[in-house]
């Protein structure tokens, strides 16, 4: 039996260098002891049986022996597989109740390797290095582990022991109570059953069911009823492993993490939260919900608690409960404090309380501003106004109403029946403006067939009589099946469909041309009803070559029926030149003719009914084959051909010819579009 004492004895100094007096008297010692033992029914040396599968009870009555002090030279209390006993005040040994074990009172202590157990009582199984302990249990291993608990089980042919009742571990980084742990000495790992607690060092507590310690790694795993809490966050969940090193919580099961600064709670079953940073990395379409309404859901999330933000990917959605918004995309960063959120890839902005949509490659929203700006493929819809802004880049700030646009940008008005088209947008929602500039183009498709109208800038607002105008300003050219037309700047009246023409204003119906400083048309039924000129009208038809009906003066009235001019009104220095058609479809003669007024009413298929002119008239009549070149055109006379756009797109095409007609310079006018 290895029983050690920590301090020599007087025999030890008296026999030093006498080994064979020493052995005889160690020899003496035992000899005597075992035959009193066995005399007394009592021992003192471990016989050869194997270690019981169970500790031994308590109970045990026999003989005692006080302060058995043998000693073995040579011995070395560290041999880290043999547990020693240190001191004990009293043992008995009993072999009718048990040969395997010795019962040990009083000041109990054993070592093994670097670590020390010491308790009020203990049974010892020598032969196994295996002990019971009892009464104010306390292990030490070096200076790293501390444990605590009323009874210990140590098993040492699987170096396990089980401590049981009140137990507290205090190590360097962690405090743990509960009232079942087994630690597994040759792993070095600790296990707790049927609830525990764990506490480190920055005061984050950790309440399972059961729990498992690493102490190399210093990383455990909680299981069932998972409970943390600390001064920032409170996590429940079934399954949690945690670092000590790092505070590093990685999650695997449903869990629910709340950020006690602001209320904020984390749903997720997968992913890593750091406890010091709070900072976590989440999977599995984690959510994440703020105290003012708004959620965060993305397949996997990576989330900042100390500057309130996060990056979250994969079908994103985030709303917000109190604005009535959502916000959708492959790649969402945001950030709570200062409002702002960047959403890419497939990105959906709904505003449910204002009605409108916005879409994009690419979207940035700042929610205390209500400002939002979007790229790529941007589509911005208002249903309850039926208008759409689409274009490359798109600027929206909904507090002032205000959106702006660059890049292939189209205005869609469904409400007035108008799009709007170029390279740079715009459109106040309070004040009901909307232009675009840069390659625009509007069409107008009120009426049975579309027009088309290109200028500079093109702008639409509403006025004090809530009439919808559409303004063009600039190299304006417009197409329409039966109509076509270019000025300088015009301006649409959608309610009464009144198209204002200005500055060098041209108008082509097939083979007609009306011309003029100002043209004023009305259009019915999609057909032109009237047209007026109030300055310097001209108006041309081409019969063919180069021959043209014509007819000038300083204002002009047309009524059309079934797009054909039935009567027209000139006032003031009228002059005609015309070929009237004889009775076999023939023109034999030029006509030219002065007067003060003209009124010309026509029959169908443009046959003239009645020309009447008053109060004086002078003039000529010359037998076409007798006309000279100079008699064909009257001063004021101009084809405008060249410039007359082809179809709806060649609207777009402002030619240098053009451009000289109508000069550089352009004085501004009522017209003009201010940005």
């Amino acid at each position: 039996m290895n029983i050690l004492r920590n301090n020599a004895t007087k025999d030890q100094g008296r026999h030093d260098g006498r080994p064979g007096q020493l052995l005889c008297l160690l020899l003496f010692f035992l000899t005597a002891t075992t035959a009193w033992a066995q005399k007394n029914n009592t021992t003192v040396a471990p016989q050869s049986h194997p270690q019981p599968v169970v500790a031994a009870k308590p109970g045990a009555t026999a003989s005692s022996i006080r302060r058995i002090t043998p000693l073995i030279p040579n011995a070395s209390r560290f041999d880290p597989g043999k547990v020693f006993l240190e001191n004990a005040d009293l043992l008995i040994a009993n072999e009718k109740r048990s040969t395997e074990y010795r019962v040990l009172k009083g000041n109990v202590k054993f070592r093994r390797g670097n670590m020390t157990l010491s308790c009020d009582s203990a049974y010892f199984y020598e032969a196994g290095s295996s002990l019971d302990a009892f009464g104010h249990v306390v292990m030490v291993q070096a200076d790293t582990m501390r444990a605590y608990c009323d009874r210990l089980h140590y098993y040492g042919d699987v170096q396990v022991a089980k401590l049981r009742r009140n137990v507290r571990v205090v190590n360097t980084s962690m405090t743990v109570t509960t009232d079942s742990l087994d630690y597994d000495m040759l792993n070095d790992v600790a296990r707790y059953f049927g609830g525990g607690t764990v506490v480190d060092k920055q005061g984050t507590r950790i309440s399972s069911a059961v729990g498992r310690y690493e102490q190399d790694t210093r990383k455990v795993q909680f299981t069932s009823n998972v409970n943390l809490t600390n001064n920032k966050i409170k996590l429940h969940t079934d399954v949690l492993d945690y670092d000590m090193n790092t505070h590093l919580a990685t999650i695997e099961d449903q869990t629910e993490i709340v950020t006690l600064e602001d209320g904020n709670r984390i749903y997720t079953s997968s992913g890593t939260y750091n406890l010091s940073t709070g900072q976590g990395t989440l999977y599995n379409r984690s959510t994440i919900k703020s105290k003012d309404g708004r959620t965060v859901v993305g397949d996997v999330m990576y989330y900042d608690r100390r500057n309130d933000s996060g990056h979250a990917q994969g079908n994103v959605v985030m709303t917000d409960e109190k604005k009535q918004q959502t916000l959708q995309g492959d790649n969402v960063y945001y950030d709570r404090r200062t409002g702002q959120s960047r959403a890419q890839g497939n990105v959906v902005l709904i505003d449910k309380k204002n009605e409108q949509t916005l879409t994009g490659d690419e979207v940035f929203y700042d929610r205390n501003n209500d400002r939002g700006e979007a790229q790529g493929n941007v589509v911005l819809t208002d249903t309850k106004t039926q208008r759409t802004l689409k274009g490359d880049v798109v600027d929206y700030d909904r507090k002032n109403g205000i959106g702006k646009a660059r890049g292939n940008v189209v205005i869609t008005d469904v409400k007035n029946k108008v799009i709007l088209q170029g390279e740079v947008g715009y459109h106040n929602e309070k004040t009901k403006e909307s232009f675009v500039t840069e390659n625009a183009l509007a069409r107008e498709f009120s009426q049975k067939d579309t027009i088309y109208i290109h200028a500079d800038t093109l702008r639409t607002i509403t006025n004090d009589k809530d009439e919808r105008i559409l303004l063009a300003n600039k190299y304006v050219r417009f197409y329409r099946k039966d109509l076509q037309g270019v000025c300088d700047s015009a301006a649409v009246n959608e309610k009464d469909s009144i198209l204002n023409m200005y500055r060098h204003a041209v108008i082509w119906s097939e083979a007609r041309q009306i011309s003029g400083e100002e043209i004023n048309v009305h259009v019915k039924d999609s057909t032109v009803d009237w047209a007026t000129l109030p300055s310097n009208g001209l108006l041309v038809e081409h019969l063919g070559e180069e021959y043209y009906n014509q007819l000038s003066g300083r204002s002009m009235k047309a009524i059309f029926v079934d797009q054909e001019l039935r009567r027209l009104d000139v006032t003031g220095d009228v002059e005609a030149l015309f070929y009237p058609m004889e009775n076999d479809s023939t023109y034999n003669k030029l006509v030219n003719a002065n007067s003060a007024y003209l009124t010309i009413d026509m029959k169908p298929k443009q046959k003239v009914d009645k020309i009447k002119m008053w109060p004086d008239v002078t003039g000529t009549v010359v037998p076409l084959f007798l006309a000279k070149r100079s008699q064909l055109r009257i001063e004021k006379f101009r084809w405008y051909e060249s410039i007359r756009p082809k179809d709806p797109y060649d609207v777009l095409v402002v030619s240098d010819e053009m451009r000289s007609i109508f000069g550089e310079a352009v004085s501004k006018r009522r017209t003009e579009v201010r940005r």
